[in-house]
């Protein structure tokens, strides 16, 4: 089939382009070949900020410019009034949403045995509860060698969130300043190597995130650089309209996105795509991907 791509729009004839992607995204789902990656945008409609609006506060409090880099606020919050100040605020801002929102209910009907996130919060893992699943939630290396040891996670299938950035739940995971970007590559080499196998592997789809997001862009850098010619494929569901050079940029680097003209277009995309493969699910099982759990790390990667 003949593919061309128009701004945001992958459009393949015949066929819109958002039933194209519905099918190829429901195949890799049911071939256990898809990973979610998930951002702030996520947990934006459940009530929280996103990125950027997380740290104005701290900007504003500050007195500095609404240019600074968000890594840099957060850096010079810790220096001038300590990291336990900063993850109170975290808590009080974070910790006043509790309910999952419809996408973060959404998401967690897709059978997928992976989801990994930079969101702090913990509505992704409530979703996974109320639809009855108790998801195995890695926020720090050692998590992932218990992860390997405990056959019992493989035996009942349960989801694992890969919380990159770490959770709330444990504030001496959280990385938010450029202290803790830069210390990264040395103090989560596991994690590091998880993302690499899973970019080989797995076929990605990003959802909640901006092309220009600093998390995103941090993580995707550091680790794709390296495997750009054999990592597998990545989508990014959009619904905010962005220069063709932005679309053009992720997509030499293997991510290809999809417009929609609104939240809610996008979460009846995601509502379809669950509907249309959770049967298939029920049946067949869900299985844990030991290229990602059961070999030793590949070689980690630095910031470049």
């Amino acid at each position: 089939m003949r593919t061309k791509t128009i701004g945001h729009l992958i459009l393949n004839q015949p066929g819109h382009p958002q039933n194209h992607l519905l099918d190829l995204l429901t195949q890799e789902l049911r071939k256990r070949r898809l990973v979610l990656f998930i951002g702030a945008g996520v947990s934006k409609d459940a009530g929280l900020p996103l990125w950027n609006e997380l740290v104005t506060p701290l900007r504003e409090s500050l007195a500095l410019p609404p240019s600074t880099d968000a890594i840099e606020v957060a850096q010079r919050y810790v220096n001038a009034h300590g990291r336990l100040a900063l993850v109170k605020y975290l808590e009080v801002t974070l910790g006043r949403c509790e309910v999952p929102g419809p996408m973060h209910d959404a998401l967690a009907q897709l059978p997928v045995s992976v989801v990994v996130t930079t969101n702090y919060d913990q509505l992704l893992e409530r979703a996974f509860e109320r639809r009855g699943d108790q998801p195995v939630v890695i926020a720090r290396d050692s998590d992932l060698t218990h992860l390997i040891k405990d056959p019992s996670i493989h035996d009942h299938r349960r989801p694992v969130v890969v919380k990159l950035h770490g959770c709330l739940s444990e504030p001496d995971t959280i990385v938010m300043t450029r202290d803790d970007y830069l210390a990264y590559p040395s103090q989560h080499q596991a994690m590091i190597a998880c993302l690499q196998r899973l970019l080989l592997t797995q076929t990605f789809l990003f959802v909640g995130f901006s092309l220009t997001d600093c998390n995103f862009w941090a993580i995707h850098r550091r680790i794709r650089a390296d495997l750009r010619q054999s990592a597998s494929r990545a989508f990014l569901l959009d619904a905010v309209r962005r220069p063709v050079w932005i679309i053009e940029k992720w997509r030499s680097q293997g991510v290809e996105t999809l417009f929609f003209k609104d939240f809610d277009a996008k979460l009846t995309f995601i509502r379809r795509l669950a509907q249309q493969t959770v049967t298939q699910a029920n049946t067949s099982g869900s299985a844990h991907l030991p290229l990602v759990w059961g070999h030793e790390p590949l070689a980690t990667t630095t910031p470049r």
